[in-house]
């Protein structure tokens, strides 16, 4: 009776080892182990806002480009050449640009200076003819700097940095407008010179 109890608790240690062993090899066959690689670099980063390339001249009634128009300089941060001639009331000119922001930073409109008639120049030597000129002529031509679709230009305007090999752009219009009359006594003896005030846009970043 004994040695059958004995041999009963051998089977059932047994058979707990040989329960524990296969949870043991199950454990082990779950085991997994991760790992993350990582790296970095500082890719060159840059600021570069300037002008793009200027559209075709656009004239009305008989005005004129006179000169070379208007031209980029090397640094394409400077518009030289942009010299009109009007001749009829109505006459109007018209060029565009955009201002392009190929940086890797969002740019800024900090501030905005825009383009106005500052002054009238008779070339009569009669000072009293050339006095009458510059009096009828007062007024008489406007300048106007906006955006291609009429909108205005605004301070704190964001212009969005390069992405995906496109800049961020903002297409300007400058418009020069002699007015509109139908009376002769509105009209010079002589020629008349414009004097225009520069337009000024100032970016920082944003």
């Amino acid at each position: 009776m004994k040695q059958e109890k004995f041999n009963s608790l051998m089977v059932a240690i047994v058979a707990i080892a040989a329960v524990f062993g296969f949870v043991s090899i199950v454990w082990a066959s779950f085991s997994q182990t991760l790992v993350i690689s990582s790296g970095a670099k500082i890719e060159a980063s840059k600021w570069d806002v300037h002008f793009g390339e200027i559209g075709e001249v656009e004239t009305t009634g008989t005005a004129a480009i006179f000169g070379s128009g208007p031209k980029l300089d090397d640094t394409k941060t400077v518009i030289t050449g942009f010299n009109v001639a009007l001749k009829t009331p109505g006459d109007e000119v018209t060029f565009t640009v955009p201002v392009e922001n190929w940086g890797t930073y969002d740019a800024k409109l900090s501030s905005a200076t825009l383009a106005k008639v500052t002054g009238y120049t008779s070339n009569l030597t009669d000072p009293t003819a050339a006095a009458a000129d510059e009096e009828k002529m007062e007024n008489a031509v406007t300048v106007t700097t906006t955006y291609v679709d009429g909108s205005d230009i605004l301070v704190d305007e964001v212009l969005p940095k390069l992405s995906l090999n496109t800049p961020g752009s903002k297409t300007l219009k400058i418009t020069v407008k002699y007015r509109e009359t139908n009376d002769p006594n509105d009209l010079p003896a002589g020629d008349v010179t414009v004097a225009i005030s520069d337009t000024v846009l100032v970016y920082g970043q944003a």
